[in-house]
Order: structure tokens, then C-alpha cells, then sequence
């Protein structure tokens, strides 16, 4: 299967172009699925209500396939606090947070910045603005839909996938809102190796999966701790996860 990203060879029959060959590929993300991306851009707001599982699922997937995940907090215009919140949680895992605004033009600059020389896939929930991100750093007219009143729910933009060339060594991948991401093949003891948080964590056990072990856990004793270095709601999230992959793996072969 071919899939936005893919480098090909190709052949034109009569007035047709037909795929040959796919070349081997540096990358695949799940979701979106899109192949040979250098970057990601996982964008979330205010309104609608991040699901932020989802976000540290997609983090996971990018650091997997040695991806770059940046975070763009968007709509900073309806207030700053949300934005100070996701970047206290993630900045002790080495990701990069951004807040950005189209109606009042916060860090678009910097955003068109971080595209040079990278492949760079927008990612995230409906109608968290990335149709008007992409509009106003690539000078497209997209139409931009909003949220429903009456459910808080984005409603789709983008329908598919779009590869949008920036210059020569530069391109964008905008691709349609999700709100579902499983790991159903992911072995639940690599899931540690995607905090960075988690790296100096001195547990008892040298494969310490920082769930079950109690007080011989390195982490579960930082958590508990007055000054502790790692944020409890990301490390909740992270049990979530461990344990949704865990009842996944056990059951991979029935």
C-alpha cells in the first residue's frame, strides 16, 4: 500500500502514470498514516478538550520511529493559563512546547521556521485549528469549520491526507483529525523507554516497568516524594497506557 511520504518510481502508460516501486522507508507512523516524516507538529487548544492520552499516544509513536514531536498549543488568544499547564507537564520530558494564535499572530514565524529542511506532519483532534494554522503559514484558503456548540466536538476539515511542498527541501503533510490511537502490537516494557522523565529513575529492578513495584521503584518514590521531578498527571497517563497495551499483548495470540 502507498502512503502519503512514500518516495516511488513511477512509469507513464499511454496517459496514465503508474506506480513501479515503493522505496524503502525511514518511517510509518500509524496514525496519520504517513511514511519517511522527520517531524511532527501535534497540535491541541483550549476548546475542544484535549484528550491528552491521545497526545501522549502520538508522542510515543513519533519517538518509536525517531520522529521529533513538537507540541503547538493553539487559540492562546482565549488565554495563556492552558498553555502554562501542558508546558509544566511535558517540559521534563525534552519536548518542545509552542503556543501559537492565527487571530493574533503568536509564534507563526517561528512555526514556518521549524519547517525549513524538515518533512513535518500536523497531527492532532478536530477543529484544533489546523486548517487555519496551515492556511496562514502556507498561504492556502482552506475552509476552516468550528466547534459544535452543542457537543464541544471538532468537526473535519481535511478529508485525506495532502503533501504541501514548502521550497525544495521542505514539506508539510496536513492530514485529518483523529480521536482514536490503539498500540495493539506495542510490547507494554518498551513504553518506558519513550519518558525521558523516566531515565534517571534508580529502581531496584533493571527492568523496573514503574507500575507494580511500589516503593522499589525508583519513579513511584520520586512521584511520592515533596520535590518530585515528574508530573503526576503524565505518569497516571503513562500507567493508563502501559495497561491498555498490556491486556493488548496478552491477548495478541488468541
Amino acid at each position: 500500500m502507498v502512503f502519503v511520504g512514500d518516495n516511488v518510481e513511477f512509469e507513464k502508460v499511454q496517459n496514465e502514470y503508474l506506480i513501479t516501486k515503493i522505496m524503502p522507508r525511514k518511517n510509518k507512523l500509524i496514525r496519520p498514516f504517513v511514511t519517511n516524516v522527520t517531524q511532527i507538529f501535534i497540535l491541541l487548544s483550549i476548546i475542544p478538550e484535549p484528550d491528552l492520552v491521545l497526545i501522549d499516544k502520538l508522542i510515543i509513536n513519533a519517538k518509536q520511529n525517531n520522529i521529533i514531536p513538537v507540541l503547538l498549543v493553539s487559540k492562546c488568544d482565549l488565554g495563556i493559563e492552558f498553555f502554562n499547564k501542558i508546558k509544566e507537564e511535558y517540559e521534563k520530558s525534552n519536548i518542545e512546547v509552542i503556543n501559537v494564535s492565527v487571530k493574533d499572530n503568536i509564534n507563526l514565524n517561528l512555526v514556518k521556521e521549524k519547517l525549513n529542511n524538515n518533512i513535518t506532519v500536523l497531527a492532532g483532534q478536530s477543529a484544533t485549528g489546523k486548517t487555519s494554522l496551515l492556511n496562514s503559514i502556507c498561504n492556502t484558503n482552506n475552509k476552516v469549520n468550528s466547534v459544535s456548540e452543542k457537543t464541544q466536538r471538532g468537526k473535519n476539515t481535511t478529508t485525506n491526507a495532502e503533501l504541501l511542498v514548502i521550497d525544495s527541501s521542505s514539506f508539510l503533510l496536513d492530514t485529518a483529525g483523529f480521536s482514536r490511537l490503539e498500540f495493539s502490537s506495542l510490547n507494554p516494557d518498551e513504553i518506558k523507554n519513550y519518558y525521558d522523565e523516566f531515565s534517571d529513575n534508580n529502581c531496584t529492578y533493571k527492568n523496573c516497568n514503574h507500575v507494580f513495584e511500589g516503593n522499589k521503584c525508583g519513579i513511584i518514590k520520586n512521584l511520592n516524594s515533596k520535590n518530585s521531578q515528574i508530573d503526576k498527571n503524565r505518569y497516571d497517563r503513562y500507567k493508563q497506557i502501559y495497561l491498555e497495551c498490556l491486556e493488548f499483548w496478552r491477548r495478541r495470540y488468541d
